[in-house]
């Protein structure tokens, strides 16, 4: 090394050595304490810029006596080599100063920043603060607390059964009396044309996770199925009647958000049955309507018009239809921030 390189260097190692254990003119302590973790980044700083690391050559050769000894992958007095506690403190104190930029109110907004809060914390220790008891509404953050809860209570492998039941099995064909259809509280339980309109228009993000509702009408055609001489009733009791979160703001229904809630519902409960079926009909009532319109669209018959009602004893079980596994629905369901779904 040159002389140069040598005296500044060796200026370095003296600031360094000054900074770490406080040679020079006796000060109190207290001051001196303050300049040493003043100065301590601009050493380090000054180490990184005077020190690149310098790698050995490539070459295939043997090494020999002759040959030049390969120099270090890391310099002997690189910034990699200082203390982990040095590293630590340094990088803490840039972690500070990006988060408080990302939560400052140039990056999120003056409204977003004045009720906001945050907290960083690794192995116990808190690296960054920002108001952290303002108590705030969780709003969407409550899907990974409930998902995190559905994970841990039924596991990544449990299904919904949606499922079609009568008195008696199909004979010749024919379903005698009323079909049942019981919602087992498929939260996407969809047509393939809702399913499709989730995805934004060319969206390269593969095909949507839902549970196709048309499937039990396939079903039923493979089962020779050609008429149902009563109606389509559906049931929802596995769940309450509760159609909407008390919380949740008019306007989510008003302008669309959110769906009737079911153990029923299909198209996030946006799906109508149609004539004769009312506008404002329960959610069991739509989903009827809109299974008899797709076995009529099938060629099967239904003679009787769509209602809701309980499932008489002794039914037995004609075609059932299982959802996605729930770590696939949650994935879906929190990419799309689903709220009628994770309700």
């Amino acid at each position: 090394m040159g002389s140069s390189s040598g005296s500044a260097s060796g200026s370095l190692f003296g600031s360094l050595f000054g900074t770490l254990f406080g040679t020079g003119s006796r000060r109190s302590s207290r001051s001196a304490s303050r300049a040493r973790r003043a100065s301590l980044a601009a050493v380090l700083a000054g180490l990184a810029a005077m020190l690149p690391v310098a790698t050995a050559p490539a070459s295939t050769a043997p090494a020999t006596a002759g040959n030049s000894p390969a120099l270090l992958a890391t310099p002997l007095l690189s910034p990699a080599r200082v203390p982990i506690t040095l590293q630590s403190l340094t990088a803490g104190q840039s972690l500070s100063a990006t988060l408080a930029e990302a939560m400052s109110s140039k990056a999120i907004g003056a409204r977003a920043a004045a009720t906001s809060c945050a907290e960083v914390a690794q192995d116990g220790v808190v690296l960054y603060q920002d108001r952290p008891d303002l108590p705030v509404l969780p709003a969407s953050n409550m899907k990974l607390l409930t998902a995190t809860a559905l994970l841990d209570g039924l596991g990544p492998n449990y299904t919904f059964t949606t499922t079609l039941l009568a008195l008696r099995v199909p004979v010749n064909g024919v379903v005698e009396g009323d079909l049942y259809f019981v919602g087992g509280g498929d939260p996407l339980l969809r047509e393939p044309s809702y399913a499709a309109s989730a995805l934004p228009q060319g969206s390269t993000e593969g095909k949507p996770v839902f549970t196709n509702v048309t499937k039990l009408v396939a079903d039923l055609e493979a089962r020779g199925v050609r008429e149902v001489t009563g109606s389509v009733v559906g049931d929802d009791a596995r769940y309450d009647s509760l159609r909407s979160v008390p919380g949740w703001p008019a306007r989510y229904v008003e302008e669309g958000d959110a769906g009737a809630l079911s153990a029923h519902g299909i198209d996030d409960g946006f799906a109508e049955g149609g004539p004769p079926v009312p506008a404002g009909a329960p959610p069991a009532v739509q989903s009827a309507g809109v299974l008899t319109d797709l076995l009529r669209s099938a060629g099967i018959e239904v003679e009787g018009a769509p209602t809701e009602g309980p499932i008489p004893a002794g039914s037995r079980l004609i075609a059932k239809l299982a959802s996605p596994p729930l770590g696939e629905i949650l994935g879906e369901v929190l990419r799309e921030s689903d709220n009628p779904a994770i309700e």
